[in-house]
């Protein structure tokens, strides 16, 4: 059973999930990963926008674009990890 967040998904919002994800899944990794982050990390940073998605199914559902949805919390997540990696080589 999905969650989002602390409570179980209702069974419309289970099916879309996971077509959203079946739908969606490779044409994200590809995008992620022919940005040259690697295979692991393009898989991690594809699961962390699913996730972020998961936690927003209302918001997603009621996009007129869900897959615009999902490229942009995955530009958002990539973005965010590479600023993290950028700050900590500015630490050392």
């Amino acid at each position: 059973m999905l969650r989002n967040g602390g409570r179980p998904l209702e069974s419309e919002e289970q099916a879309f999930f996971q077509e959203l994800y079946q739908n969606n899944y490779g044409a994200l990794f590809g995008y992620a990963y022919h940005l040259g982050i690697g295979r692991e990390a393009a898989e991690d940073y594809v699961q962390d926008a699913f996730l972020t998605a998961l936690r927003h199914i209302e918001d997603v559902k009621s996009s007129p674009n869900p897959r615009g949805y999902l490229q942009q919390v995955l530009k958002n997540v990539i973005g965010y990890q590479l600023r993290g990696m950028r700050d900590a080589v500015k630490l050392r």
